[in-house]
């Protein structure tokens, strides 16, 4: 009966596939800010702004009816 209370095998794991998730969450965001940071200083493109957001997809919209 004791064996039971004693054996903390699945919350083990439990908290290593936890700690494993939050790791690799955090290695992928450093890695795309650096990758954004790196493409931002050597001046390549930018994310648009909303605005331009909204234009591009206006844009696109109409070349695809142009092209129906």
């Amino acid at each position: 009966m004791e064996d039971k209370w004693i054996n903390y095998d699945d919350e083990e794991a439990e908290v290593e596939l936890e700690i494993s998730d939050l790791v690799f969450d955090k290695l992928v965001t450093e890695t795309a800010e650096l990758i954004m940071r790196i493409n931002e200083q050597r001046g390549g493109p930018k994310r648009p702004s909303p605005e331009r957001k909204l234009k591009m997809s206006q844009d696109e919209k109409r070349k695809r009816k142009k092209s129906l």
